[in-house]
């Protein structure tokens, strides 16, 4: 067993069948690193004792629960492709949609390095991806892994299909030399009080995330009315239990909410038309703001948008409301100067606006 901060990396169990196939049945998840969806429990309980059976495959599992929420594994000489050497091995890993965006696939990488290194005795360690998994290219970025080559057409025997690959490579010297660095950096004089608070206040939040259910409508909307902003944009007919339910049925696939310790800290509504799509009720609370939460979760809506085929996305923000306005600019939204919005409510219990 390896632990992280945040993790525990663990021998596979047939107990962990369904709570793989959970996972492992998302089409975003498999086919992008090259294997089907899995079809039901039995499948992935297959997967376990017959894929996940190698001598360093890992479940990996949140400390705070035993459930397997992704897979990591050193693949040893005899099992891949990369290498005929027993001192060096190939690394395979993949995450439920859920917990992407919060550096976990990062933080295990990282471990599984230093235990092939250290305790495994590796001198290569060899990784890929293929053309368009844009997220497996980020970790092996962020974990210090460097480009080697590009190969077109190679087999995905399992897709039945033919794709363009892509190898890197961590050596142990490249490892040693980048945990010197950070031992250095760790070492380094304490910086001035002021900029330390604000990386304090820039670091990510220890938070899940998951699609927003009418079962959230509760802990959402008290969210909601936590702050004078967000509770000017609410009315009683739209954003009632009976209008978010209704409008969540048209838009399953695209709000969602952080969740830290079981409460829900924030959210982001957003729907489409099948031509634009628009945000409501973007939304942090007030302890947990600076710490990216908001722009993950836009960026979590943005994917799932561009999955239904939606190519625009816009929001209204109060002109009196600068933080807001300042961080949709940040995000790469622009304020359409050339346009009048105008609106006409139906419902006399909905004004119509300034």
């Amino acid at each position: 067993m390896l632990k992280t901060e945040r993790l525990i990396l663990r021998r596979w169990e047939d107990s962990d069948a369904e709570s793989l196939y959970k996972y492992a049945k998302d089409p975003d998840v498999g086919p992008i690193a090259g294997w089907p969806p899995h079809k039901n429990v039995e499948e992935s309980r297959d997967v376990i004792r017959n894929v996940f059976s190698g001598k360093e495959a890992y479940a990996i599992c949140l400390k705070e629960e035993n459930e397997a929420i992704g897979a990591i594994e050193l693949k040893l000489n005899g099992h891949t492709d990369m290498t005929d050497r027993d001192d060096e091995c190939e690394m395979g890993y993949w995450i439920g949609k859920p917990f992407w965006g919060q550096g976990l696939m990062p933080e295990a990488v990282k471990e599984m390095l230093r235990h092939a290194f250290e305790d495994c005795g590796m001198q290569k360690v060899w990784i890929g991806y293929y053309e368009g998994n844009t997220k497996s290219k980020r970790v092996q970025e962020k974990c210090g892994f460097k480009y080697q080559w590009r190969s077109e057409d190679v087999d995905v025997p399992l897709m039945h299909e033919k794709r363009t690959g892509h190898v890197s490579l961590m050596t142990k010297e490249d490892w040693q030399a980048m945990q010197s660095r950070q031992r250095e950096e760790n070492s380094a004089p304490a910086k001035d009080m002021a900029v330390e608070q604000d990386l304090q206040l820039t670091m990510p939040a220890e938070y899940s995330i998951k699609q927003v259910t009418i079962d959230d409508y509760d802990a959402i909307y008290e969210l909601w009315t936590s702050t004078e902003q967000s509770r000017r944009a609410l009315n009683p007919v739209d954003d009632s239990r009976e209008g978010i339910e209704r409008y969540l049925k048209r838009n399953p696939n695209t709000c969602f909410a952080a969740v830290k310790d079981g409460r829900i800290i924030g959210v982001i509504l957003t729907g489409h038309d099948g031509r634009r799509a628009i945000v409501h009720h973007l939304c942090v609370h007030p302890d947990y703001r600076r710490m990216g939460i908001a722009g993950h979760l836009v960026a979590l809506a943005e994917d799932a948008l561009k999955r239904e085929g939606i190519q625009k996305i816009f929001g209204l923000v109060f002109k009196d409301n600068g933080p807001a306005n300042a961080f949709w600019e940040q995000q790469g939204y622009s304020i359409r100067t050339n346009l009048n919005y105008r609106n006409k409510s139906l419902n006399e219990d909905i004004p119509t606006g300034e």
